[in-house]
């Protein structure tokens, strides 16, 4: 899949790519990932483990790229 998918069908705990609505601009944000026990969007973990809340008005999401292939 590698086209922007409403947001209502973005998976439950997987990190995604985000697409934000804000005054009619569209942003794309780094990853972030839903979780319905914790209601919301999270983009991080503190050093408490704490889920840190990530506040946006997404509209879109996609899956996260392959990460590029490194060599030595």
């Amino acid at each position: 899949m590698t086209q922007w998918q409403p947001i209502e069908t973005a998976p439950e705990g997987g990190f995604v790519l985000i697409c934000d609505a804000n005054d009619g601009d569209y942003d794309v944000t780094v990853s972030a990932a839903w979780f319905e026990s914790g209601k919301g969007w999270f983009v991080d973990v503190d050093s408490n483990g704490e889920l840190l809340p990530y506040a946006s008005n997404a509209t879109h999401w996609m899956p996260l790229p392959e990460p590029p292939k490194v060599t030595k």
